[in-house]
């Protein structure tokens, strides 16, 4: 190892360790680039060093990491004050070591993360990541005559999330016009928030086995994730199957969470 590394004092090795990162960083001119590079090929301790801090630079990428860099650099410099050694008594072997232990304790803590990251969430959030209501704004926002006021008023409390004064008005509805089918979705989701998911089911077959157009894709999607609230996963599955061989948005969503349930326990 180079003496004179050795023998450097606390002063020149913050210039040291500034310098270094200032070439990692790309801020130095090409002079002083050129005189690094060359002292790197001279001296491979300067080298091991240079290394060492690149090393660091890679593995601090997020926020939090630069706070744990911060907490380091911190003690670091408490290290130096208590330190009741002569200014050029610091040899560079314990600058290394101590970095050394930096860069294991941060890659002790992103494996951790890692870990969360990667355990597999429950049913129930995924049920809440995908789940959302159903708008009902082409019903509400019609001037059509067909669209009555009960039928406004009840989608009206939909929207405001009054789900349980919504299915009493929906119900009405249907029990005097048993042709707005189209209405069971609403009625199912209804069923769904109030955690009713046999009823909810029950709604929305109706528009799966009369094949409608316009809702089956989102009788489709309601279902799986129905079942997918009930753990049901093998049932939420065949009908995420089914909405991955259909067209529409709810193909993208369906393909997405069929990866996801992919080592899902059924």
């Amino acid at each position: 190892m180079n003496t004179v590394l050795w023998e450097l004092d606390m002063e020149n090795q913050e210039q040291l360790f500034e310098q270094i990162e200032r070439y990692l960083r790309g801020l130095l001119n090409q002079e002083e680039k050129l005189d690094f590079e060359k002292r790197m090929q001279e001296n491979p301790s300067f080298r091991e060093e240079v290394e060492l801090h690149q090393t660091l630079e890679t593995v601090i990428q997020d926020k939090n990491v630069h706070a744990l860099k911060q907490t380091l650099d911190e003690s670091w410099n408490t290290f130096k004050k208590q330190e009741e050694r002569s200014r050029n008594s610091l040899p560079f072997f314990q600058s290394y070591y101590f970095k050394l232990a930096a860069v294991l304790l941060l890659l002790v803590l992103s494996v951790a993360t890692i870990w969360e990251l990667i355990q597999p969430k429950s049913n129930q959030e995924y049920y809440a990541e995908y789940f959302s209501p159903y708008e009902a704004r082409a019903f509400t926002r019609s001037d059509s005559d067909s669209v009555t006021f009960a039928l406004r008023e009840a989608l009206g409390k939909y929207e405001r999330e009054e789900y349980r004064e919504s299915l009493e008005g929906l119900n009405e509805i249907l029990a005097g016009d048993s042709s707005q089918v189209e209405l069971y979705l609403y009625i199912g989701i209804c069923h769904m928030v109030l955690d009713e998911e046999l009823e909810a089911l029950s709604s929305f077959k109706v528009l799966i086995d009369q094949g409608n157009e316009l809702f089956l894709t989102q009788a489709h999607w309601y279902t799986a994730l129905t079942y997918l609230k009930e753990d049901q996963v093998d049932s939420a599955r065949a009908e995420l199957k089914r909405l991955s061989g259909m067209s529409g948005v709810y193909k993208k969503k369906a393909d997405e969470l069929l990866e996801l349930l992919q080592h899902t326990d059924t």
